[in-house]
């Protein structure tokens, strides 16, 4: 998760048409990185109680623990790879131990739902402050005409989550939003004009212009 310092007063500023107060606090109390090296290792201990302890840890670790599990998923190792998968899998979707009952119920509707269910789904998460996880199961969604379409329809309308997902700080969803919106001129713009202000646009650009350059 990005972190920025407290501002000493809200700063205001216009954002895609929008006008909006960012504000962010500390993350306190996150897992020591040794500990989360620790539970790693334990993800392959010959004990499985041990195994499964590590697994726990590291999912109440939460995002602090998502590059190691990264690391983690490309082990040699299978039961290690395999556990770290599990553990990524529901970060993917948003699920933390403190996640609300609601969006676990969410979830569980979404997986048994037809294609027109799913998307009704999908606008509550979006409502609910439930982005990542509309995100995610966007992504995974194997279907590419279902995709698009839940592109169009859902995120054409985004503008007003992604002001209110700016005004709680949460800057890396918000990326995520845009970026799964950028599917026209108009997304575009508003990635554009988000990634100018927090900095990263030039970035961005370098980046694609060494992905293009590889294909080429």
């Amino acid at each position: 998760m990005t972190r920025i310092s407290p501002p000493a007063i809200y700063r205001r500023l216009t954002l895609l048409g929008l006008t909006c107060v960012l504000f962010w606090s500390p993350v306190f109390g996150e897992t020591p990185p040794a500990k989360i090296a620790e539970a790693i290792r334990n993800l392959g201990h010959d004990d499985f109680n041990t195994r499964e302890e590590a697994s726990r840890f590291l999912w109440k670790a939460g995002r602090p623990a998502e590059s190691s599990l990264q690391q983690a998923a490309k082990s040699d190792d299978p039961e290690v790879a395999l556990r770290a998968r599990q553990i990524l899998e529901k970060f993917a979707l948003g699920i933390f131990p403190d996640s609300p009952p609601e969006l676990l119920e969410q979830i569980k509707r979404f997986k048994l739902a037809n294609d027109g269910q799913k998307e009704s789904i999908l606008r509550e998460m979006l409502t609910a402050e439930h982005t990542r996880t509309a995100i995610a199961l966007i992504r995974s969604e194997p279907k590419a005409e279902l995709r698009q379409r839940w592109r169009s329809r859902l995120l054409a309308t985004s503008e007003s989550v992604v002001r209110q997902m700016i005004a709680r700080g949460d800057f890396d969803e918000a990326e995520q939003l845009l970026e799964l919106g950028a599917g026209n001129a108009k997304g575009m713009r508003n990635l554009a004009a988000y990634q100018l202000h927090r900095g990263t646009l030039e970035a961005e650009i370098t980046r694609l212009r060494s992905s293009l350059a590889v294909e080429q």
